[in-house]
């Protein structure tokens, strides 16, 4: 819970969006998770966190331009 905000505040001005922001914070906690046996306690934890949005924020920008969303005009539906 403590990291919740700064996380969402860190990946919204990387995605540009809140809603996309909301899924990364959910997607980095469940790799910091997956990631928890690799953790050295020498290391500050939150740079051990916010590296891991880092890399989750930077993929998902490549993604994007990899697959760019079409816009579909509502009139091809009907």
């Amino acid at each position: 819970e403590r990291w919740k905000l700064p996380l969402l505040g860190f990946l919204q001005r990387l995605e540009g969006s809140r809603s996309d922001a909301e899924e990364l914070v959910l997607e980095v906690f469940v790799r910091l998770h997956r990631a928890a046996p690799r953790y050295e306690p020498t290391a500050r934890f939150s740079t051990f966190l916010f590296s891991i949005a880092q890399r989750l924020a930077l993929n998902e920008l490549r993604r994007r331009r990899r697959k760019p969303v079409e816009v579909v005009a509502p009139e091809t539906f009907d």
